[in-house]
């Protein structure tokens, strides 16, 4: 009689410890069909069942309690700060430029260019760029970065131009086109040169 009860303790408690060891490894969510939801609690959670519950003055976004019991925080994230509607709307343009063509200009640089990343934060507009043709002055890169703060940034819905530095990129579709029109109808060298930026000053 001793020996079949001391094999039912054992059994019981072998149960036990591993209905505890399934529930730490598992992370908290809803259990699988077949699970058993009953498992054996501690005694300390058993008698707090019975006593007033424990309101915590957390909020409830704070902290939660997974299956096991432990704390798991949540972290809190800072809403995005908003911009009025017109700005918005300037740097949603900006953002789309990305995979348009476009014709860069800097001091003596004239270019047809592919806008391959486009950068838009706080601070202001980071452009990564590609050459696709040359006008005029030769430039042996196959591509740069454009970067200017908003500070010092004009953009009309056709354009960005950058002050100090004195770079423009000229995203307007139509005026592309004509540029590459002109560019296609002129030889290489100065001559093509001065007809872009005419082009380009004529429709700007």
């Amino acid at each position: 009689m001793n020996q079949k009860i001391f094999h039912c303790l054992a059994l019981s408690s072998g149960l036990a410890l591993f209905g505890c060891s399934r529930v730490d490894q598992k992370t908290a969510g809803p259990e699988e069909p077949g699970e058993s939801s009953h498992l054996s609690e501690p005694q300390e959670i058993n008698d707090l069942k019975g006593s007033t519950p424990i309101v915590s003055s957390a909020p409830p976004q704070a902290a939660a309690l997974t299956k096991t019991g432990e704390k798991a925080t949540i972290e809190a994230t800072a809403p995005e700060k908003e911009l009025p509607e017109p700005e918005e709307k300037k740097r949603m343009l900006i953002r789309g430029l990305k995979g348009k063509q476009a014709i860069y200009r800097e001091s003596v640089l004239l270019a047809h260019i592919l806008i391959e990343e486009v950068k838009v934060d706080d601070w202001g507009v980071t452009l990564q760029v590609s050459f696709l043709e040359h006008y005029g002055q030769p430039y042996n890169k196959t591509g740069t970065q454009l970067s200017c703060a908003w500070s010092a940034l004009t953009s009309d819905g056709q354009s960005l131009w950058a002050m100090y530095v004195n770079w423009s990129v000229v995203h307007d579709p139509s005026i592309v086109e004509q540029v590459l029109k002109v560019a296609s109808s002129h030889p290489d060298g100065a001559s093509k040169k001065s007809a872009i930026i005419e082009a380009m000053r004529n429709r700007l």
